[in-house]
């Protein structure tokens, strides 16, 4: 990808809540998106749409608990604004999850696309998230957005030793139990 696209599309993967303690991983997401944009020639001078669509928690994405008011799409843009003030931003309804989060982005890219009368595959999706992750985000985008130009941006943040088994745990899982792992990435 070279930034000669006129329309450049960031999916900073939501992973943990910035306004936490713990709020290093969603952060470095969002950074290595506002990194890529900086460092490539002509990204600057292209609109970036920043989608984010990631809820409250697993258990209530839609709805505010007492324990968490603002959604991590919410934190996301605000954390993000401070790094590309310049982007558009887009907060999808809240959802929950790796496969949700990027049919939400695909739907809202295709939708945009539809109404600018832009084709798809001439626009550029950056998508981050650790390195770890990316090979199930690999996965689910060419099954979602087979269709688009991908870039996937490696985070620096790690998953801890038992993140790290969960989401094996979960490539089984979306490997046994869906019919979208037909392509597996290289």
């Amino acid at each position: 990808m070279s930034g000669k696209s006129t329309e450049i599309f960031l999916i900073p993967l939501a992973y943990d809540h910035i306004q936490g303690k713990t709020g290093r991983g969603s952060k470095a997401r969002c950074q290595a998106l506002a990194d890529r944009v900086k460092r490539v020639p002509g990204y600057l001078d292209s609109n970036c749409v920043v989608v984010v669509s990631a809820g409250y928690t697993k258990e209530s994405p839609a709805t505010p608990t007492p324990e968490q008011s603002r959604s991590l799409a919410y934190q996301q843009v605000v954390f993000m604004r401070t790094l590309l003030p310049q982007a558009d931003y887009i907060v999808k309804p809240p959802v929950w999850g790796t496969e949700n989060e990027i049919r939400a982005a695909s739907e809202y890219i295709n939708q945009y696309c539809l109404y600018k009368n832009i084709d798809p595959k001439l626009c550029e999706v950056l998508i981050s998230s650790n390195p770890i992750h990316l090979f199930r985000v690999k996965i689910w985008c060419r099954h979602v957005m087979s269709d688009m130009n991908i870039q996937f941006i490696e985070a620096d943040h790690r998953f801890s030793i038992k993140e790290t088994v969960r989401e094996l745990l979960k490539l089984a899982r979306d490997h046994y139990t869906t019919k979208y792992f037909d392509v597996w990435p290289y």
